[in-house]
């Protein structure tokens, strides 16, 4: 049985306990794949209307943004008032995507009002939108509860087999990116997991992996690179050099810059070096 259809057999079992829709989505937040295929009549309609899909989507890119950020279990409501709720999936240690649950509704007679009065600004056939309405799931708050814990299991079920997989290269790229894109920061192992989205681990291996030498020795060619740029093409003195590529004093910057290139960055400015 390949990943894809693995995928699908936890999600149909998913539906058929909660009787909502299931979804994955890639770390772009893209919807990828879905059980069941069609979304529920009433985002049907809201997804018919600009306004109501706009809503919508910025709704569901916060909290896909706040699993990302926290790396834990989002759950919400709606502009609509529906409950939703979003869980996070890796593979090797990389997010990968989310796995996303909804929409119900509590059995509140408060709730659907409210959720039918707002709809009614947008949806203005009162009678398509009831109907569409009267086909969301209702369940009560513990149910909701009990299901997201639900697939929670599941979605690390997937993180543990590494079903929805991503490539360690890409990783190692967006590391080497940064790197050269923020040389002149401070730059610890912390703040690239967290731009990143992996573990310590994940991205140490696959950057060995993929550039045959270790972050911090990359991160240091690529400074001491820089710094003879500005030598060889400025007169800026030591201390700004030093500055501008990422070093923290001039002392500090003088010893690796002899270390690497055999000679003190005065040395090289006249012409010493290589």
């Amino acid at each position: 049985m390949n990943e894809y259809h693995e995928l699908l057999d936890v999600m149909r079992e998913l539906h058929n306990i909660s009787g909502f829709r299931i979804t994955i989505h890639d770390i772009d937040f893209k919807e990828i794949y879905a059980y069941p295929q069609e979304p529920l009549p009433f985002c049907r309609l809201m997804r018919e209307n600009p306004e109501a899909h706009r809503r919508c989507k910025a709704c569901d890119i916060a909290s896909f943004e706040k699993v990302r950020r926290t790396g834990q279990a989002c759950v919400y409501r709606c502009h609509m008032g529906l409950h939703e709720a979003v869980v996070p999936i890796y593979s090797f240690g990389i997010l990968s995507g989310y796995m996303m649950m909804g929409q119900t509704i509590d059995p509140s007679p408060l709730s659907r009002e409210r959720c039918r009065s707002a709809a009614l600004e947008l949806i203005k056939d009162e009678k398509v939108l009831n109907e569409a309405l009267n086909l969301v799931p209702v369940r009560s708050d513990d149910q909701i509860r009990s299901a997201i814990k639900i697939m929670s299991i599941c979605a690390s079920y997937i993180t543990l087999t590494n079903q929805l997989r991503t490539d360690t290269r890409d990783l190692a790229t967006q590391a080497r990116q940064y790197l050269d894109e923020h040389y002149a920061s401070k730059i610890t192992l912390e703040r690239l997991c967290e731009t990143l989205y992996c573990s310590r681990a994940t991205i140490t291996s696959a950057f060995r992996a993929a550039n045959g030498c270790s972050i911090g020795e990359y991160l240091v060619k690529v400074r001491v690179s820089k710094a003879k740029e500005l030598l060889r093409e400025t007169s800026l003195p030591f201390d700004e050099v030093a500055n501008r590529c990422g070093f923290s004093d001039r002392g500090y910057f003088a010893k690796v810059f002899k270390r690497h290139c055999g000679v003190t960055p005065g040395e090289y400015r006249e012409g010493k070096g290589e």
